[in-house]
């Protein structure tokens, strides 16, 4: 594959299973932007650590054993985070606005702002 389609395939990926977001801890009332991917099948998310060279790839075990483990790929560094959404939102589709509000964040530097727009725009319903 090429370095376009293997963005491309990864866009579509990150649209059905991914959560682009600017997430808000309590205890340390601070914000941080976050990309996430979950599968059950680690191959799609290896290729994005692969592809990207950042973030981590964690296995997270299910208290039913009837169920597969499952995957998640993250970016939590914001540095790396612009260079994956750059890359990332040409592609993207469902989650364009997102990538495009958290780009703006990091860049004015404003987490909170772009988080209570995150928040609106995720709110059920909308």
């Amino acid at each position: 594959m090429n370095t376009k389609s293997v963005l491309q395939y990864i866009a579509g990926f990150i649209d059905g299973d991914g959560c682009i977001s600017i997430d808000y801890y309590h205890k340390g009332k601070t914000f941080s932007p976050r990309l996430h991917a979950y599968n059950a099948y680690k191959a799609p998310l290896s290729l994005m650590l692969k592809t990207f060279g950042v973030g981590y790839l964690r296995r997270f075990t299910k208290p039913n054993p009837e169920h597969k483990p499952s995957y998640r790929y993250a970016i939590h560094k914001q540095t790396a985070l612009l260079q994956v959404l750059r890359k990332l939102s040409p592609y993207l589709v469902l989650k364009r606005q997102h990538a495009h509000i958290v780009l703006k964040a990091i860049k004015e530097n404003n987490m909170k702002k772009y988080y209570k727009i995150l928040k609106q725009i995720n709110k059920r319903g909308v």
